[in-house]
């Protein structure tokens, strides 16, 4: 698979787990620690398919990074999961998916297939 999925979370181990399981699945992987970190990569050239992204970050959240998302041209159609352990107060406006924490594995890369099909 030629698609890359951006992985952002600041959680060193679950963001590594997220990352190992989805380059099993053959998808090529880039991760960030924070939203900032994130936007850095995207700016760089980076280019995903996908974006999987936390909320709770510190530095710059994922609703941060998100509202940084939809004022980009070129970032704002990049489709957009999120998994928090907060989906109660997530917003539901330019996200294709929101996964409560902890996410299935199984889940995840049914979804991720579905999203990027999709797309």
């Amino acid at each position: 698979m030629d698609e890359i999925i951006l992985v952002v979370d600041d959680d060193e181990e679950l963001r590594n787990i997220t990352v190992m399981a989805l380059e099993s699945e053959g998808y090529r992987v880039a991760s960030a620690e924070d939203g900032l970190a994130a936007l850095s990569l995207l700016r760089g050239g980076l280019r995903p398919k996908l974006i999987l992204t936390d909320l709770m970050m510190p530095v710059m959240s994922g609703w941060e990074f998100r509202n940084e998302l939809r004022k980009d041209p070129g970032f704002k159609l990049i489709p957009l999961i999120i998994t928090t352990g907060y989906t109660e107060m997530a917003p539901r406006e330019s996200i294709n998916e929101i996964l409560a924490k902890p996410v299935g594995i199984d889940l995840l890369l049914t979804r991720v297939e579905e999203i990027l099909e999709a797309a």
